[in-house]
């Protein structure tokens, strides 16, 4: 295989972060599929791409963007049940806490959440615990919320105060019901 043929499955690749399952659900993967790329090189590549996230996360002041880089990095943990990426998000999300306004805090905490089904007892306990202490600390601050979450100079709907409020509170209820069942 030429560079030039990898070149092109690197495109792809890189468009679907790595994720085979995205790419036969777009009906690419049986073209991708033939290119034969060692899981050697796909694991330089994946690691490019997690390590060019990482860098935006640092380098980011946009709070959604923040979410979407962070949501990014998440997928690739969960496809790859990459713990070492799962504790970097962890660690992330909790020194960033404050600068982050509730929406963001929110939602990074979630992504967490989400991600616990792909992971051992030991490090889904963890994920949740650490999700948690996220969202009470965020339910002992007030609530903050960036303009980057405007649309058409207003907030959606379903980022008011209250409704915040009432995410959090549920979030906390719910993972807090799941530690008790463990």
């Amino acid at each position: 295989m030429n560079n030039q043929e990898y070149a092109e499955a690197r495109l792809i690749f890189d468009e679907y972060n790595g994720s085979h399952f995205h790419m036969n659900r777009e009906g690419i993967y049986e073209i991708y599929k033939k290119f034969n790329v060692p899981k050697e090189l796909e694991k330089s590549w994946i690691d490019e791409i997690q390590n060019n996230i990482r860098k935006k996360l640092y380098s980011e002041q946009n709070g959604s963007e923040i979410v979407s880089f962070f949501s990014k990095l998440s997928q690739i943990a969960r496809q790859y049940n990459d713990i070492d990426n799962i504790l970097f998000l962890i660690e992330f999300a909790e020194k960033n806490q404050h600068e982050l306004d509730s929406f963001s805090n929110i939602i990074l905490a979630e992504t967490i959440l989400s991600s616990v089904g792909n992971f051992d007892n030991k490090y889904r306990l963890l994920m949740i615990n650490k999700a948690l202490n996220l969202l009470k600390n965020l339910s002992k601050t007030q609530i903050r919320i960036s303009d980057c979450y405007k649309e058409n100079g207003i907030f959606p709907d379903y980022i008011t105060e209250s409704k915040i409020a009432e995410r959090i509170d549920r979030n906390i209820k719910y993972w807090g019901k799941e530690i008790e069942c463990s």
